[in-house]
């Protein structure tokens, strides 16, 4: 078993952070060898870790990377920097999981995955991410902002089918990966959407998304498909035609005068 002292250096070279995630000033905070060489073993027990220590303090939410090296097929834009003011964040290509893991005399057992809104164009970090994940945290919820690719941004090399899939899928797969350690109930993991972020949950919900039991990474052998999902203010743009027959559980939210929005519930409610 790894000693702490290593987990932590390896956080450190890994650049696996632990920090506030405020959008005036995003500060991160490093806490633990060369990922390229790092066994699976070791990334395990990093995020273990990790993830622990923001337990432990609330406040320090983590910052997880949903791949170590970098998204399939882009990884020589790993280095590009975010943007970040006021309420969003743009230039996403270090995709990651922001945890908020409630104390354990208070955790429930259930999990939220949280996918911002901003029209693929920008993400809506701090209304529709970490504030909604703190309030699924002070009830006793664990709950993970996803940072996902942007496809509609200008120049975007991304595409919405291929690439948004992938993140919601990898995001899914990455939380129920570490049950046994943190409590989280594989069965009760789901997803919320606000907007734009309802595409990603669509590409991942109707489709079992199983897992690959002879995949060399741990990860991709866990399953994709969330076990309910939340949609608030979502357009009708990927609702399926039809519901299969391994839907998950879906709660809607529009507001009144929302006519998009409506058109995306009265879809959903035609297929009923």
């Amino acid at each position: 078993m790894a000693s702490t002292r290593f987990l932590l250096n390896l956080a450190l070279s890994l650049k696996v952070m632990v920090g506030c995630t405020s959008m005036e000033a995003e500060l991160k905070v490093p806490v633990a060898v060369d990922h390229e060489h790092a066994s699976l073993e070791d990334m395990w027990a990093l995020y273990r870790v990790v993830l622990e220590m923001s337990r432990i303090d609330s406040k320090l939410p983590c910052v997880t990377p949903l791949w170590l090296h970098s998204a399939p097929g882009f990884r020589h834009r790993r280095n590009e920097l975010e943007e970040a003011k006021s309420y969003w964040v743009w230039n996403v290509h270090s995709l990651s999981l922001t945890a908020f893991l409630p104390p354990k005399d208070l955790a429930t057992g259930a999990v939220v995955i949280i996918c911002p809104g901003g029209g693929h164009a920008e993400l809506v970090f701090g209304v529709e991410g970490s504030q909604r994940a703190q309030w699924f945290q002070a009830r006793g919820l664990a709950a993970f902002v996803l940072k996902y690719r942007l496809a509609r941004r200008c120049y975007s090399p991304y595409d919405l089918a291929i690439q948004m899939k992938q993140n919601g899928q990898r995001g899914m797969r990455l939380v129920r990966s570490m049950p046994k350690e943190f409590g989280f109930d594989p069965k009760r993991a789901g997803m919320l959407g606000f907007s734009a972020g309802r595409n990603v949950i669509s590409m991942v919900a109707h489709e079992q998304g199983l897992g690959n039991e002879t995949a060399r990474h741990p990860v991709d052998r866990f399953a994709a498909q969330p076990s309910f999902i939340v949609l608030a203010y979502a357009g009708a743009e990927g609702t399926p035609d039809r519901l299969g027959l391994h839907s998950p559980p879906a709660f809607m939210l529009a507001a009144k005068d929302d006519r998009t929005a409506h058109r995306s519930v009265s879809k959903a409610c035609c297929m009923l």
